[in-house]
């Protein structure tokens, strides 16, 4: 008998679990709302633009067009879906127009002689396809010279780690630079709009720096360099750069680190001075310095 008693309570707990469990579950249905259907127009296309320009040497401007990410693309072809190969670019240097003939897929460049520091740069792109076309501005900051260069190694079991240390002094002013790495990169002579659209191809590394922190007038700057090999040569730019490049700069590294790749890296709320479009115009007189990995 009392057996029978036992088993009638667990069967009456069960039973009381289960009607729990139904009561949770239907509340917590209760609580979600009905999806409703929503409809989203895709960002109207523009151009995007990106510049490299050699004082002296040459300007390469890369243009590519930029898209919603509700649009159906096929990725076995991402790049050359959005690079623009049928652009005409025009560069005025002074008010001397400067022709920029493609140089690679989306790529546009010429040499240019030298110029002077104070240098004022205006650009116009008109896409002949789609008929999309932008506009932009710029002009040089005072150049700023690298003291020495050294690296620093940490030796792991399977790798080395290579780090650079680049020291220069600080302008008066409030000031934005940009620090340029490239591992046995002819930067000039085999410039890629894959290595200008896909960061890191290369050795290809950007760093943007402001001196709100530096405390002292010599700083020194340590970037780790991934991918490095003892005898590589490293080839690093300085450039000081505006405050708007520097807050692009700092906006689209940010856009890389939460893994939203390059190439989606022209979104409307970027700072951006190109009218009509994407991206940055910029035109710096870096200083340039190339060194060999100690092994």
């Amino acid at each position: 008998m009392l057996m029978k008693l036992l088993k009638s309570v667990k069967k009456l707990h069960l039973f009381i679990l289960i009607a729990i469990a139904s009561i949770g579950i239907t509340l917590v249905q209760s609580c979600i709302p009905k999806p409703l259907p929503i409809k989203l127009d895709q960002a109207p296309t523009r151009l995007a633009i990106s510049s490299q320009l050699i004082p002296g040497q040459a300007v390469f401007i890369t243009v590519s067009k930029s898209f919603s990410a509700l649009q159906n693309t096929d990725s076995t072809n991402l790049l050359s879906q959005f690079l623009v190969e049928h652009a005409r670019v025009e560069l005025w240097v002074d008010g001397s127009p400067v022709m920029l003939k493609k140089v690679a897929p989306g790529v546009y460049g010429n040499f240019i002689g030298p110029n002077n520091p104070n240098a004022q740069f205006e650009l116009k792109v008109y896409d002949t396809t789609t008929g999309l076309s932008i506009s932009s501005s710029t002009r040089y900051l005072p150049s700023v010279n690298i003291d020495s260069i050294w690296f620093t190694n940490v030796i792991l079991s399977t790798d080395t780690l290579f780090t650079a240390h680049v020291q220069f002094a600080d302008r008066p002013e409030t000031n934005y630079y940009m620090i340029n790495t490239y591992r046995n990169y002819d930067f000039i002579n085999n410039f890629s709009a894959t290595d200008a659209l896909f960061e890191g191809r290369n050795g290809v590394r950007t760093r943007p720096v402001t001196d709100a922190l530096f405390t002292a007038t010599k700083h020194v700057e340590s970037i780790n360099l991934t991918g490095y090999n003892a005898g590589d040569t490293c080839s690093i730019t300085l450039s000081n750069i505006s405050q708007d490049y520097y807050t692009y700069l700092v906006e689209r590294n940010r856009a890389r680190q939460n893994g939203l790749g390059t190439i989606l890296g022209e979104p409307v709320t970027y700072t951006t001075n190109i009218v009509g479009g994407y991206g940055f115009f910029t035109a710096t007189i870096p200083t340039v310095r190339q060194r060999i990995i100690p092994k």
